[in-house]
């Protein structure tokens, strides 16, 4: 019985097409700053290429999360930020999978 499950799950981990193996979802790559005052910033990254696909943003700012922010497009703008330093959380999104999160610390002054 041993056996036959292990073969069984062997057998799932390697029945993945070629084309799944291609379209897994990846990290938002090369985030950048692309313009940032003393109350919002804005940022910037590559397109995951994965097929369809969104990305979820969020921060923490003294132990207190922001709600998450799901946008379909690579890039984004947070305004109303008050003084204070900013962790930004940002990963891809691909159907019911998702990727490594990308982390920034952004300092608003």
């Amino acid at each position: 019985m041993f056996f036959f499950a292990f073969l069984l799950t062997a057998n799932f981990m390697f029945s993945k097409s070629q084309s799944e193996i291609l379209t897994e979802c990846s990290a938002p790559s090369n985030l950048t700053v692309v313009s940032q005052t003393s109350s919002s910033v804005s940022f910037d990254w590559d397109d995951c290429g994965c097929g369809e696909t969104s990305y979820k943003v969020y921060y923490v700012k003294a132990g207190q999360a922001s709600s998450p922010v799901t946008t379909p497009t690579s890039d984004i703008t947070f305004s109303s930020l008050s003084s204070g330093t900013y962790t930004f959380y940002f990963a891809t999104i691909c159907g019911e999978d998702s990727s490594s999160i990308i982390v920034e610390e952004i300092i608003i002054a």
